[in-house]
């Protein structure tokens, strides 16, 4: 090693160079941290400096890539914890609509249950008249029937009322303007 050579490499103590040419140097001649400090000789070089501010802007990419999806993590984090929340709201929503539905089908249940005992005794009676479901009822046999049966009391021999058809108004029809002007003159 010739005397007076800095710690860096590529600068002796009087501040000429002692290592020229293309960077890196053979490690015999360079010894010491790469890339160098910076220093006139790099200064000097137009594509060291290009690769400088590369290696910054590359620095600077990375910076804010890691903001941003810390960013991210953060948003995430109030995105689980607001579903957590409309869960939470949705689970005792969906409680009291469920409550209320099976309410209804119990109302639904008795109603059905009333009805079908209903049909029953109707159904009772048509068979102690000697009726069957399906049948057309006639007049007639029906009340021969439920005299005998019955005696004195008849069942279901009201006559239906029937219903009066409503007569449709006829509206009368306006008379145009331009008519009216032709009647007049």
């Amino acid at each position: 090693m010739p005397v007076g050579r800095s710690r860096f490499c590529g600068l002796a103590a009087t501040g000429r160079p002692l290592c020229r040419g293309p960077w890196p140097q053979p490690v015999t001649l360079c010894k010491g941290p790469w890339p160098p400090p910076v220093a006139p000789l790099h200064m000097a070089k137009p594509w060291l400096a290009a690769l400088a501010r590369g290696l910054a802007c590359i620095r600077e990419e990375k910076g804010r890539r890691e903001r941003r999806e810390k960013g991210k993590e953060g948003k995430e984090v109030v995105a689980v914890v607001a579903a957590a929340v409309a869960a939470a709201v949705g689970k005792e929503e969906g409680g009291k609509k469920k409550r209320k539905e099976e309410e209804e089908k119990e109302e639904k249940g008795k109603k059905w249950l009333c009805e079908k005992r209903g049909k029953e005794e109707k159904r009772g009676r048509r068979l102690q008249l000697g009726l069957r479901l399906g049948e057309k009822k006639e007049r007639k046999n029906i009340r021969e029937k439920e005299e005998a049966v019955v005696g004195e009391r008849r069942i279901g021999t009201k006559k239906k009322k029937k219903k009066k058809k409503k007569k449709k108004k006829k509206k009368k029809k306006k008379k145009k303007r331009s008519e009216k002007g032709a009647g007049l003159q």
